[in-house]
């Protein structure tokens, strides 16, 4: 459990910290969902897998995590959402990211989305692989 803490809490810290991120989301960020009725537009988080992958020294596994954030906006163009997607890969691509029980080895965008999930409103999915080294 100390991972999963130690990721979520690295994560709200770092979108805490990067101002041009937590402009745009006037809805804010959010683990997992979001209340009913939160402003768009906004995002949510939430860690899809955390496995061992393999040795980093005689000692320490490193953690192979997969993080995936979902933005949200309600508009007719996705003008808005773009430019929270290009603040939210400037603020986390290869992001220095500070969690106490571990090193992050890296922390790499692998995959992103985009789909209308209502008619007025649109979702970008962008998933990260955060690799952890117990210190």
């Amino acid at each position: 459990m100390a991972i999963l803490s130690g990721i979520l809490e690295a994560i709200y810290n770092r979108y805490l910290a990067t101002p041009p991120l937590s402009d745009k989301l006037v809805g804010g960020l959010h683990q997992t969902e979001a209340p009913a009725g939160v402003t768009f537009p906004y995002s949510t988080f939430q860690l899809i897998s955390s496995v061992p992958d393999s040795f980093a020294s005689n000692k320490n596994f490193v953690e192979n995590c997969v993080v995936e954030f979902n933005l949200f906006d309600k508009s007719k163009a996705m003008t808005t959402l773009t430019q929270c997607y290009t603040a939210l890969v400037n603020a986390f691509d290869f992001a220095p990211l500070t969690i106490d029980s571990h090193n992050v080895l890296s922390c790499v965008r692998e995959d992103t989305t985009t789909e209308r999930i209502r008619s007025s409103v649109w979702q970008i999915t962008v998933a990260y692989r955060i690799k952890l080294e117990l210190k």
